[in-house]
């Protein structure tokens, strides 16, 4: 990712200002299934992502985690026909940015949260399932590869993957730390 693109998405994280915010490099990012979203409207799908703090020390989170979600499109690949060998398979493309539009959910001033070391706190990806009902016929979004995310003030992301997500209309919700949907 670009610098100017790396520090647009950082900047898109809300501002710490704990005294001793959290840094990328403390935290170790995981991801649950899927399942029936509370916040968003009836039908939406929420996978929680939980940060774990790794450090020896405490360390806090305030506001919302930047996002930006890479790759997972098939690359194309012409192939000999009398000879569709293994590089006949096609590629997932691992580093292209995707269009999707994220949105904050939740609480308008988010409280701080404090993870002693070894401590776990969760955020949610909210969107509306593309196999819902209501997405036919909608643009549907193929799981992207990998989410980049970003804690405030820092502007290293986290990587995690693979990311379980298929959202109608690639549009997808976020909660604050400390906050599931």
């Amino acid at each position: 990712m670009s610098p100017s693109l790396a520090a647009a998405a950082a900047s898109a994280a809300s501002e710490g200002g704990s005294g001793n915010d959290c840094a990328a490099r403390d935290l170790v990012p995981t991801s649950g299934m899927p399942r029936r979203a509370v916040l968003g409207t009836p039908g939406d799908v929420a996978m929680d992502v939980r940060l774990r703090n790794r450090s020896g020390i405490g360390c806090a989170l305030d506001g919302w985690p930047g996002v930006a979600f890479i790759g997972g499109e098939a690359l194309t690949r012409e192939c000999v026909p009398s000879y569709p060998g293994p590089q006949c398979l096609g590629r997932i493309d691992t580093t292209t940015r995707r269009p999707l539009s994220v949105t904050r959910y939740g609480p308008g001033h988010p409280t701080a949260v404090r993870l002693a070391p070894g401590q776990i706190t969760s955020f949610s990806l909210v969107w509306h399932s593309a196999t819902a009902t209501a997405c036919n016929g909608a643009d549907f979004y193929t799981p992207p590869y990998a989410a980049d995310i970003w804690v405030p003030g820092d502007s290293a992301p986290l990587v995690l993957a693979p990311v379980s997500i298929s959202p109608c209309y690639g549009k997808i919700g976020i909660t604050p730390f400390g906050v599931t949907g």
